[in-house]
């Protein structure tokens, strides 16, 4: 099932993607909001993965933003940046921004994602595919963003309030405001679910 909400202006869309239609282990709904660049999304609550067959949930913040596949625009017609794969994809997203989870460790729970929403197997075969060969890229820009202090999870209080601003502005004035991101690497241990994602992965396969 899925809703959409839109305002009259046309300015405010939120989607509402039910954890039915999107495999079991989505735990919650995914409820965005668009910036005016028409790119970029904010989270308007939380997003919970629950890993299969464990009790360990991937939790993305409210605030996080996101531009769902970072999929080039010459591709869109094969692979838009939405489709079946979406919340995953913001799973994903957000994994690469936090870095607790080493990047192949990342890509394995987006691939975990992908099966249990029902991605095909030759697309899932093909996204994956360009995660592992394309993401070091997205991967060491956000590790280098990071460094300097930009902040990509909005905090509570600060959401904006203007349905045309854009994220490149709304990125700056957080900056401007010294909103900063914890550093990484972190001092503590990573969560429970980054080791667990290739093991859980590799059963899967030798199950099916």
């Amino acid at each position: 099932m899925t809703h959409k909400a839109r305002s009259l202006g046309g300015l405010v869309l939120v989607f509402l993607v039910s954890s039915v239609a999107y495999g079991q282990q989505f735990v919650s709904f995914l409820e965005v909001s668009p910036f005016a660049d028409g790119e970029n999304w904010f989270l308007t609550r939380p997003l919970s993965y629950e890993l299969p067959n464990t009790n360990l949930l991937v939790e993305v913040p409210p605030g996080f933003v996101t531009d769902f596949a970072s999929i080039p625009r010459p591709l869109w017609s094969l692979l838009p940046t939405w489709g079946q794969y979406g919340p995953p994809a913001v799973v994903h997203d957000y994994l690469y921004w936090d870095q607790r989870c080493t990047r192949e460790q990342a890509d394995w729970i987006f691939l975990l994602g992908m099966e249990e929403s029902d991605v095909g197997g030759i697309e899932r075969f093909v996204i994956h595919r360009a995660v592992r060969w394309g993401g070091a890229l997205a991967w060491r820009n956000n590790a280098k963003r990071r460094t300097a202090g930009w902040e990509r999870v909005i905090p509570a209080g600060r959401r904006p309030d203007r349905p045309n601003t854009t994220w490149e502005t709304y990125e700056a004035q957080l900056y401007e405001n010294g909103v900063r991101p914890e550093p990484r690497p972190s001092q503590g241990p990573p969560p429970d679910y980054c080791g667990k994602a290739e093991v859980l992965w590799r059963a899967f396969e030798q199950a099916h």
